[in-house]
C-alpha cells in the first residue's frame, strides 16, 4: 500500500513480549500492537503493509490470524511474518513444524530471536529483522506494481482485440 509516511505493521504478540517489539521495531515503522485475536481483527479494517504475529500470540493463535490475513481480499498479498521472541526452548522439529505449517498457510518468513541474537548479538540481530521487514516491505511494493502494470496491459490487449460481426 503506498502512502506517504513510515509504513505500518500489525504487531500481534504476547504482552511479554511488547518491550522486545519496541527495542526492534519503534522508530522506523508505524506500530498497531494487538494482544488479542479481537484486537488484532479490529485493526485488520486499516490499512496494514505488513504483520508480525508472535508464536505465543493470544495463546498461540498465530495460524488462526494468518488464515484470516490470507482470507481478507485486500490483505491477501501483505508480508506475514512469524517471530519466535521468548527465551522457550523448543526440539528443532518443533521449531520446523512451526514454521512449515507457516509457510504452508502463506507466511513470508519465520524468525527465531533467541537463534539471531545467539548467533548475530542483539545489535545485529535487530538490523537484521529490521532489514527483512523492509526488504518484504519492498518486494511486496514491486508485486503491487507488476500486478496493476499485468492488469493495465490486459485491459488494453481486450480493448484492442477485433469483435465477431
Amino acid at each position: 500500500m503506498e502512502r506517504m509516511g513510515k509504513p505500518t505493521l500489525l504487531i500481534a504478540v504476547s504482552s511479554q513480549d511488547t518491550p522486545l517489539v519496541h527495542d526492534v521495531l519503534d522508530d522506523e515503522f508505524n506500530l498497531l500492537i494487538c494482544h488479542s485475536f479481537q484486537e488484532a481483527e479490529a485493526f485488520l479494517r486499516k490499512d496494514i503493509d505488513l504483520v508480525t504475529c508472535g508464536v505465543h500470540f493470544d495463546r498461540g493463535r498465530m495460524f488462526d490470524l494468518l488464515k484470516r490475513v490470507r482470507r481478507t481480499p485486500k490483505l491477501q498479498d501483505v508480508p506475514f511474518l512469524l517471530a519466535l521472541g521468548r527465551e522457550v526452548k523448543y526440539s528443532p522439529a518443533i521449531l520446523q513444524g512451526i514454521e512449515t505449517a507457516a509457510e504452508s498457510l502463506g507466511a513470508k518468513a519465520f524468525i527465531n530471536m533467541l537463534e539471531l541474537v545467539s548467533e548475530m548479538g542483539k545489535e545485529d540481530a535487530y538490523e537484521d529483522i529490521r532489514r527483512t521487514v523492509r526488504r518484504l516491505l519492498h518486494l511486496n511494493l514491486l508485486n503491487q506494481a507488476i500486478s496493476s502494470q499485468a492488469k493495465a496491459s490486459q485491459h488494453a490487449s481486450d480493448a484492442e482485440e477485433p469483435r465477431a460481426a
